[in-house]
């Protein structure tokens, strides 16, 4: 977890760390406040977060004089985001404005499709679902889906020229991840993906 500091002093908000942040990161940027004097005492405080397109996210940050909260993923999408306290009826402070680095990350292809799938970077999506404790899979309506004990877990929708009844005897005596994994990069299903930009849809193919 990287972690970023302030002190509030009455009105005045400062930052008191020199950790550089990158753009594009999510969940791991940490942020204490330490509120000193008798003003914030036991007061119900709030920090509101405004990202590079003036979106606000305020969070509850309690009513101790040492708090912290994660850094909403949506402030470190640009390159800069604001932070200012608050608490009571009514405490305000000032605004501090946080840069952001570039990164050198960029997103893979994303897709939502039939299956019913959130969006998410292509190959991350890929390598979660191999993980994830399979013991079965079955080609049905142009959708690989994935089971563990009778239950669907997981499913990838494919596209229509693929060939359903070669797919399923391929895969009819994969049992364990580690042979879906195995047998998906051997015969080249991972190494060469084919998305189709108009459909949203995604397809192992050699």
């Amino acid at each position: 977890m990287i972690k970023t500091e302030y002190t509030v002093t009455d009105q005045l908000l400062e930052r008191t760390d020199k950790t550089t942040l990158i753009a594009k990161s999510k969940n791991i940027v940490k942020t204490s406040f330490c509120f000193q004097g008798s003003l914030w005492h036991d007061v119900n405080k709030f920090a509101i977060f405004t990202d590079s397109w003036g979106n606000k996210t305020t969070i509850h940050l309690g009513k101790a004089d040492l708090c912290s909260c994660i850094v909403p993923d949506s402030c470190l999408t640009g390159t800069f985001f604001k932070i200012t306290v608050y608490g009571g009826d009514l405490i305000t402070t000032n605004n501090v404005t946080i840069p952001l680095m570039s990164s050198g990350y960029t997103k893979h292809h994303h897709h939502t499709n039939n299956c019913g799938h959130d969006e998410k970077d292509i190959f991350v999506d890929i390598f979660d679902r191999l993980d994830n404790v399979i013991d079965s899979m079955v080609v049905v309506d142009k959708c690989l889906q994935c089971y563990n004990n009778d239950k669907l877990v997981d499913s990838v929708c494919l596209n229509s020229f693929v060939d359903e009844a070669q797919l399923n005897e391929l895969i009819q005596d994969i049992v364990t991840k580690t042979e879906i994994k195995a047998f998906l990069e051997e015969e080249g299903y991972i190494k060469n993906l084919d998305f189709d930009f108009s459909t949203g849809e995604l397809t192992f193919e050699k």
